[in-house]
């Protein structure tokens, strides 16, 4: 019932109320696979390997695109960077998407 409710009403959202389709997300025919990242203590646990332990995940399920939508402070292209760019380039149907700008004006500049 966060963000990550919205973004998912926001892509594969399905509006049945009368006149509803001003309501409907963008693709109202996706199925969506959905994977918790959040820990116990409410904040995103990250993964062991964005390959093989998190997009592989994903990918088995039968998604081909997918929203990475949380904040993220680094502005240096780091190892999860490289394991995202990695899998892309290994699987050409399969696009991760990332939100810009979850984490304020902190990753402007």
């Amino acid at each position: 019932q966060g963000h990550g409710t919205h973004v998912c009403g926001s892509i594969a959202g399905h509006s049945e109320a009368p006149g509803g389709v001003n309501y409907n997300g963008v693709a109202k025919d996706a199925q969506l696979a959905l994977t918790d990242l959040t820990g116990s203590n409410g904040h995103i646990v990250n993964t062991i390997n964005m390959n093989s332990d998190y997009y592989q995940h994903a990918y088995d399920a039968g998604a081909r695109i997918h929203s990475d939508s949380w904040g993220y402070s680094a502005k240096n292209y780091m190892v999860m960077t490289y394991q995202v760019d990695e899998f892309a380039a290994a699987n050409p149907l399969f696009l991760p998407m990332f939100a810009v700008g979850n984490y304020g004006s902190t990753t402007s500049k």
